[in-house]
């Protein structure tokens, strides 16, 4: 199948307002990968993703398969850049600690991208998307990390519930007692473990400055708080 470029014209721009992401979610995906050796980073774009997972990452390959994203991607010492398709990668089998997807599965073709992940990661290997499609692709014991709006954890907590188990759901307020804005939930494939709400993460003040919690981590001096505490 011919694969279908929807962003070469307008790379540039793509690069320029292509949101970034909090260094707390590479930290996240980081702490809850087997080793910190390599990370695959697919449908890369202009590698907004990528660059984040080298603060945690000793080596990480970044995969497009449109040539001008790749043109137009930010230079980043320990990231390789590479035009190919998600679903056919050119990697080792069982070579990857980690699998980042940003905002872009539902452009691949899932069966082949699913088949690939799993020849690519290694056996406790983790896979971290941006969407909620994950369950075919992880070895047992493999882990899932979804960043959700609050208003769907039910859906999410649904699609988790026939072959995920010991997940682990962390609120996160905009301000202190207001409604969760976002939700970030983990599970293992295969766990029989309960289900654990954690204390909420929030991230302002009531002035709008950052708590000393989220300042914390944003510049990585604390993980996100993921277990009990």
């Amino acid at each position: 199948m011919k694969f279908k470029d929807h962003f070469s014209r307008q790379a540039a721009d793509y690069a320029l307002f292509r949101p970034r992401y909090p260094r707390a979610l590479f930290a996240f995906i980081a702490a809850n990968s087997p080793n910190d050796k390599n990370a695959l980073d697919c449908a890369t774009g202009n590698g907004q993703a990528a660059i984040g997972l080298v603060q945690f990452f000793q080596n990480v390959i970044a995969i497009d398969a449109s040539a001008a994203q790749i043109e137009n991607a930010q230079p980043g010492h320990r990231v390789e850049y590479r035009v190919a398709p998600a679903e056919a990668s050119g990697l080792l089998a069982s070579s990857c600690d980690a699998i980042t997807v940003a905002q872009a599965l539902h452009w691949f073709r899932f069966e082949e991208f699913y088949a690939e992940a799993r020849r690519v990661l290694k056996p406790d290997g983790l896979l971290a998307v941006w969407a909620d499609a994950a369950s075919r692709v992880l070895h047992s014991a493999g882990t899932v990390t979804l960043i959700w709006r609050a208003d769907g954890l039910g859906d999410v907590l649904g699609a988790l519930a026939e072959r995920f188990g010991g997940t682990a759901v962390l609120p996160v307020y905009g301000r202190a007692g207001q409604p969760a804005i976002r939700v970030l939930v983990c599970a293992r494939k295969g766990s029989r473990a309960p289900l654990v709400l954690l204390p909420g993460l929030t991230l302002n003040a009531e002035d709008g400055s950052p708590t000393a919690e989220a300042e914390a981590i944003l510049r990585g001096a604390e993980a996100l708080p993921m277990t009990e505490r």
